[in-house]
């Protein structure tokens, strides 16, 4: 990988030097679309592994407004908590994702002393998020029991 990119910024400069050469230009410009198509694909995986946490992060919204949808029958039921709950995941998320890394490369004092103040940032972010949570199911819950009376009734 190292390569192909060392090779890419020399195909680049030589591009920006002899841009009076059009023989040099043109094999450069090949060069430089062969190395990034080589370079695309080493870092194929990579793209693909940051891809999956942001489709883990976006579904459960999407799926919670699907099973609102489905419950209230309308889309403007708990329209402030949703997106509530969800920046509240996004956020716990990221200070574990960071709280990690903090505890898994730290190895200074200062490091571990700032995993610990993001542990206890994260416990009441969590406190909020659980309550949303909550709050969301119950109210789901609450709407299919009554979705379900009027249809048996």
């Amino acid at each position: 990988m190292r390569l192909v990119k060392d090779k890419l910024k020399a195909y680049i400069m030589e591009m920006w030097l002899f841009r009076n050469s059009p023989i040099v230009m043109f094999r450069a410009i090949g060069n430089v679309v062969r190395y990034n198509i080589q370079y695309l694909r080493h870092s194929l995986r990579p793209i693909v592994f940051l891809f999956i946490p942001v489709l883990f992060l976006w579904k459960p919204l999407t799926t919670l407004r699907e099973i609102r949808n489905a419950s209230y029958g309308r889309h403007d039921a708990l329209s402030t908590i949703l997106p509530l709950w969800w920046f509240f995941l996004l956020a716990i998320c990221i200070i574990s994702l960071t709280n990690s890394i903090l505890h898994h490369d730290g190895n200074s004092a200062e490091t571990l002393l700032i995993a610990q103040k993001l542990t206890t940032v994260s416990a009441p972010l969590t406190i909020i998020f659980d309550y949303l949570a909550i709050t969301i199911i119950l109210g789901i819950t609450l709407a299919q029991h009554r979705r379900v009376s009027l249809w048996r009734a």
